[in-house]
């Protein structure tokens, strides 16, 4: 009497061969068939990582970029075959043909390097591509992060504020909410967006009224970031009597608010106060970050409100020394013990 069943045993066979395929360098045999299971078998494995929706996005974007360019290749190389020589002229491609910065360059080429490691340690063959792209650099030219400078942020916050208090529909209170929030906390605008009214908990700290909002930062990690009450309370009020009961924001068809979306709003806002050259949702964490270092405020503390996982990346990003730096650092020198007023005086009685 037979173990298995035929069809228990047809089962077994396929899983059998499945892993057998799963593990195969080329289990096609052709370039583009063979990058595409391992580009889905790579985001397969990210999204199991629990990164966020964004940081996939960027993923399928610079793997697609990378297949259009194998294309060319197809008939002519396996998927063994990519090498420096290969991933030269796909910088090349994407700097010339495609007119990208060298910042999305470099992130892109971080994104293929990661794709590559996957399938060296991946494919049973034991074909190591990690060999494709040593030593290959991309040099970027440090840029101070765009903010905005305390009149745009005052032109803009009264702009907002005005319209809010004035119309008391969804639409304006909504802009201010958002205006603030942005401004005032830092946060990344994946966190703004996911928010909802159960996010905010009022606290008293120091004889002051705070809000203390939960947020869920890149990687589906939790933060809290804190604003002063009397900044957003009206707004929140107002939303509630509104109907707005958990999730916050929403388009002007009411459907949920995107990236996109939210992109364009703020963009026609900086138009209707006159900030010109200045655009993207981004541009308000650094100046929150401007902000709270001209007011004293350390990188370390810096660091734990927008949520990176290391203060290399704070420092990296923010680190330069400003001028309100220069500023303190001079006046500190009254602070201290050893100073050349000292020395001068002694020579003086001496």
């Amino acid at each position: 009497m037979p173990i298995f069943t035929e069809e228990e045993g047809s089962e077994i066979v396929k899983c059998i061969w499945g892993s057998i395929m799963e593990k195969k360098l080329m289990p096609y045999r052709d370039l583009v068939q063979d990058y595409e299971y391992w580009k889905k078998d790579f985001l397969r494995s990210s999204a199991a990582k629990n990164l966020s929706t964004n940081t996939i996005n960027n993923y399928e974007k610079a793997l697609f970029e990378l297949e259009e360019f194998l294309r060319g290749y197809n008939g002519e190389l396996q998927l063994a075959d990519i090498n420096r020589p290969v991933l030269e002229n796909f910088i090349i491609h994407l700097r010339d043909n495609r007119n990208l910065s060298d910042s999305t360059i470099h992130t892109h080429l971080t994104i293929v390097k990661s794709f590559l490691r996957h399938i060296s340690e991946e494919n049973r063959d034991q074909v190591d591509l990690t060999v494709a792209y040593r030593r290959i650099k991309i040099k970027r030219e440090k840029k101070i992060p765009s903010t905005l400078t305390r009149n745009e942020a005052y032109r803009l916050l009264e702009h907002v504020e005005e319209k809010a208090y004035t119309k008391r529909d969804y639409l304006s209170v909504r802009d201010s909410l958002i205006v603030k929030l942005l401004l005032f906390t830092g946060m990344r605008v994946s966190s703004l967006l996911n928010l909802k009214m159960h996010d905010f908990a009022a606290i008293e700290y120091d004889g002051e009224k705070l809000y203390e909002i939960h947020i869920m930062q890149k990687g589906r990690k939790e933060n809290r970031v804190y604003i002063i009450a009397d900044e957003i309370s009206w707004e929140l009020e107002r939303l509630k009597e509104l109907g707005i009961q958990e999730r916050i924001f929403f388009s002007k068809s009411f459907k949920e608010l995107d990236r996109i979306g939210l992109y364009k709003r703020l963009e026609s806002l900086f138009r209707k106060v006159g900030i010109m050259n200045k655009k993207g949702i981004h541009i308000f964490r650094h100046t929150f970050v401007k902000f709270k270092r001209e007011e004293g405020v350390d990188l370390s503390t810096i660091k734990a409100l927008l949520g990176h996982s290391s203060i290399t990346t704070t420092i990296h990003i923010y680190g330069a020394a400003n001028e309100a730096d220069k500023k303190r650092a001079a006046l500190s020198r009254e602070k201290n013990e050893i100073t050349t007023t000292g020395v001068i005086d002694n020579k003086k009685t001496s």
